[in-house]
């Protein structure tokens, strides 16, 4: 399998190490070109909770990219994802496919630019850091769930789930969607506590941080269950828990 990371960051660059450590022919693309040549001159450094290692990758700019595209993961941030899929999705394979390792909605924009049919949801929640140049830090593991927007477990999916497993522990699910709004209901609390000017656990300890942070989480559930998706827990976070049935 030829792989094609677009967005070697934190996310993107943590997988594209792993893979090609597993002996898949990886290539990391990205924006910044100290990243890139940091990567092509001396490797990718990862540090953090599986040791401190460097690992051989092949990176590359974006103009120095060719297709047809087979398998392309891209991880770039939400808000560059209609950018990049302008830019990427004419270079996709007929038979090629896009997963996406972000955070949001984003299988909407990929699948509105290169069709449902080429695309396939992830769930990503292991954790890791972009720090420098050639410096990643990967700060917790975490599983992989892997769907097909329409809920079928394909052929692709079962072989994607094979190359996975040398990042983390891969899980196939039939309701991806569930696991995408379960994770964004997290997001908005996360983002609403975030953006005041004081640690999280001294806002959540006022009992107005609370009542925001509740209000902001229960309308994102809301939205879901509105459009018919069953949430999916996020490890011990249930969004569940927000919804009025929930009382």
């Amino acid at each position: 399998m030829t792989i094609t990371i677009i967005g070697a960051g934190a996310i993107g660059g943590t997988a594209g190490a792993l893979l090609t450590e597993a002996g898949y022919d990886v290539t990391l693309v990205d924006v910044v070109e100290e990243h890139v040549r940091a990567m092509q001159t001396h490797g990718l450094r990862i540090i953090g909770v599986r040791g401190d290692r460097t690992y051989p990758v092949k990176a590359s700019m974006p103009d120095e990219l060719t297709g047809p595209l087979q398998t392309v993961i891209l991880a770039v941030k939400a808000h560059f994802t209609e950018s990049a899929m302008r830019q990427y999705g004419p270079l996709l394979a007929p038979n090629g496919y896009i997963v996406s390792f972000q955070n949001g909605l984003n299988e909407e924009v990929i699948a509105r630019h290169v069709g449902a049919e080429r695309t396939i949801g992830a769930f990503i929640h292991y954790g890791a850091d972009y720090l420098e140049p050639g410096l990643i830090r990967l700060a917790w593991e975490q599983p992989i769930h892997l769907g097909e927007l329409n809920g079928e477990i394909t052929p692709r999916l079962l072989e994607l789930r094979q190359v996975l497993e040398h990042v983390m522990p891969t899980e196939l699910t039939t309701n991806i969607w569930g696991y995408l709004w379960g994770k964004l209901v997290y997001g908005t609390m996360a983002y609403t506590v975030s953006i005041v000017d004081a640690p999280v656990p001294e806002v959540l300890a006022t009992e107005r941080g609370r009542r925001v942070a509740r209000a902001a989480a229960a309308e994102t559930a809301r939205i879901a269950a509105a459009q018919g998706y069953r949430l999916e827990r996020i490890g011990g976070f249930d969004p569940n828990a927000f919804l009025p049935s929930a009382g």
